[in-house]
């Protein structure tokens, strides 16, 4: 078919008006202004409805072509070679032993690298001396304190074919010592060593909220692991800006990337004060980058950091090429949900297309049973099939910024880069990094934003599926194996003290450790749905101990047609917390509505209907449900004159906007002094 034939096919088309669709939107919006369905993102981020070519903009998109300054569109003029990533799996269990099995499982199973996480106390840089090192070794991470222990967890891996990135916190220098120690013990030559030594004191502080030796020394090693490196190991990378700390905490994209840059710009300089130039610590830097569901904002992160961390570099006055920043991402922890977990898998998928439409050069997703304790061997199957699905099956490597050019796109990652930069700037006048750490001026930042999504949560504004809307209440959380610690802590402290001050021995000592770096108060970590979960869980416990859940009678008024839509509106709202429903199909007077609800047994009532019918018989209905002495009585909807008269009776309107957290665990409560009086009465 030729393109006289292709012009024939559209001839019969008119080209799209703008005017038309604004017509056909207010029609659509029945008088509401159109901006009824703008949004606004966690950053504050206006999203319009639509996006088109700018007045005046008669020419597209102008973008550098893929690896060119300031590498918006990927670092590598080729894109990924074959179309693929690194897809990276992160070895995290306690034991060696075990660690091991699951490190080879991985890579067979098609992962590509590996990350050794750390445990708890290693990160926080902890040595067996240290009183807290008894509750912390062992916790989410290896226990290893020798070369010995990492040689044993990585025990039949071909290190010459799989990069290990290390994941150690306060401890980067020593766990940098044990690679290399299990590299020269295996005969590995330096320049086919590949991974990386993960160094981020800045982050390892933000993380814990302590840094045992400051952070002016920590940075200060981290410089000379840096110029070790580059001598040294010319494939593997020694500094990793991790933004997980933030994110983990609640922060949004625009302060991720504000903390990359600010991180960037501190430990850049202090790797040249130790003596490396720009272009060669450039070199040595890596970033993480947290992901969650949400696509788009996903996809512009990834153009974003690329382009502002050209934009510093290249402000430094480095060449253009040594401005590429290669990104690596991770699935947000706090996206992830313990009910209905497989639901998980579906948030991971969204993560993995982000990060491939983004253009990441590896990736590390999160089995979908991570909130649930130590994932099994389904669930981190699931995880890498999920990469190796979306690379192979789907393709999705194989071109270039598939996203580029898109209106909405390119706008959200200019707009994005603006306000990061700007928040960059504003890091940059408190003192940089970690003086915005230890004031307590970036905790408080994020601890703003933090609370402001748990509050679109306790609303269901940011819904969580399977969680805060459509819940099961009949789902069985799943059971994950728990670890024996204390002999997997017995085991690695009896090797340490027979090995004690052995070459291989590479732990923080009580000199190393003397002085600490504080934050005012740590960043914590949140999970958005823990709070409908605390709610859940408090149901069961409620089935546990007296063979029911809370119950809520649905008071539905009138036919279905009428009341369904804020009857299934709240089911929804109050299944969510664990609070049964009662369903009923409508009554149409007070009298057989007040019997019905006496009936049900229920301690709650909830009234369901329009408007109109409020305003016909709401009143009476309401006063009908009253004289029983419901725990609670609710009505959907908002507060209505016609209802004036039964104010009192009304325990809260339940609707769009209310804070249903906060009234769904008031109704866990009245729900129980409501079967105690009930149980009283009878006796």
């Amino acid at each position: 078919m030729g393109t006289a034939d292709l012009d024939d096919l559209t001839a019969g088309f008119t080209a799209p008006d703008e005017a038309e669709w604004l017509a056909l939107v207010d029609t659509a919006l029945r008088g509401k202004p159109i901006s009824a369905i703008e949004t606004t993102r966690r950053d504050g981020i206006l999203v319009a409805p639509l996006y088109r070519r700018p007045d005046g903009a008669d020419a597209p998109i102008s973008l550098p072509y893929p690896g060119q300054a300031p590498f918006t569109r990927g670092v590598a003029p080729a894109g990924r070679a074959e179309g693929a990533w690194d897809i990276r799996c992160v070895v995290d269990a306690a034991d060696p032993a075990t660690a091991a099995a699951n490190a080879l499982a991985d890579l067979t199973g098609g992962a590509s690298s590996l990350t050794v996480r750390f445990d708890e106390a290693a990160r926080r840089g902890l040595a067996p001396t240290d009183h807290a090192w008894t509750e912390t070794a062992g916790v989410d991470g290896l226990l290893a304190l020798s070369v010995d222990a990492l040689d044993a967890a990585l025990e039949g891996i071909f290190l010459e074919a799989a990069a290990i990135n290390l994941d150690a916190g306060a401890s980067f220098e020593c766990a940098a010592e044990l690679l290399v120690g299990v590299w020269l013990r295996r005969g590995i030559d330096p320049v086919e060593a590949l991974g990386s030594f993960g160094a981020d004191p800045v982050g390892a502080l933000a993380a814990t909220g302590t840094l045992p030796g400051g952070i002016e020394d920590a940075l200060a090693a981290a410089g000379r692991l840096a110029a070790r490196t580059h001598e040294a190991f010319p494939e593997v990378t020694a500094l990793s800006i991790d933004t997980a700390p933030y994110a983990e905490a609640g922060a949004t994209p625009t302060q991720q990337l504000a903390a990359l840059l600010a991180t960037g710009r501190q430990m850049l300089a202090a790797v040249t004060d130790g003596g490396l130039s720009l272009e060669a610590a450039l070199a040595q830097v890596t970033a993480t980058l947290t992901l969650d569901a949400d696509i788009w904002g996903g996809v512009a992160l990834l153009r974003a950091a690329r382009r502002c961390w050209s934009h510093l570099a290249l402000s430094a006055d480095a060449p253009e090429g040594s401005a590429a920043l290669a990104v690596h991402t991770r699935t947000s922890n706090a996206m992830m949900t313990r009910r209905d977990p497989w639901v998980n898998l579906l948030r991971g998928t969204a993560a993995t297309f982000a990060a491939s439409v983004g253009g990441a050069e590896s990736m590390t997703v999160a089995p979908f049973d991570t909130a649930l304790g130590h994932s099994d061997g389904l669930a981190r199957r699931m995880a890498r099939n999920t990469q190796l699905l979306a690379q192979e099956e789907s393709g999705l490597g194989r071109v270039i910024d598939p996203a580029g050019g898109s209106w909405y796109v390119e706008s959200l990652t200019d707009t994005l880069c603006t306000n990061a930069w700007e928040l960059f700037v504003e890091i940059e006048r408190h003192g940089g990094m970690v003086a915005a750490l230890t004031s307590g001026w970036w905790g408080a930042e994020i601890a703003t934003a933090r609370n402001a999504t748990l509050a679109q949560v306790a609303t269901r504004a940011r819904p969580i599926t399977g969680v805060s809307e459509f819940p099961l209440l009949t789902e069985s959380v799943p059971e994950r194996a728990t670890i024996d610690l204390a002999s997997v802590r017995q085991t690695a402290r009896a090797a340490w003290e027979e090995t004690d001050g052995a070459s291989d021995q590479a732990t923080p000592s009580a000199q190393e450790t003397a002085a600490v770096a504080t934050l005012p108060e740590p960043l914590g970590t949140v999970r958005w749905a823990q709070g409908w979960e605390a709610l859940r869980q408090r149901s069961d416990d409620a089935l546990a101990a007296t063979g029911e859940r809370p119950r809520v009678f649905l008071a539905n008024l009138g036919p279905p047609a009428v009341h369904i839509a804020r009857a299934s509106w709240a089911r929804n709202a109050f299944e969510a917390a664990g609070i049964e429903a009662l369903e009923t199909d409508g009554f149409h007077t007070p009298e057989v509505l007040a019997e019905a609800f006496a009936a049900s047994g229920a301690p709650l009532v909830l009234v369901c209907s329009s408007d109109a019918v409020y305003d016909d018989w709401g009143a009476p209905a309401i006063s009908a449900l009253a004289a029983h002495r419901p725990a609670r009585l609710y009505v959907a909807g908002r507060a209505r004159s016609g209802l004036s008269d039964v104010d009192n009776d009304v325990s809260a309107f339940v609707g769009v906007g209310v804070d249903l957290l906060e009234l769904l665990g008031d109704a866990h409560d009245a729900a129980r002094r409501g079967r105690t009086t009930t149980q009283e009465v009878t006796t």
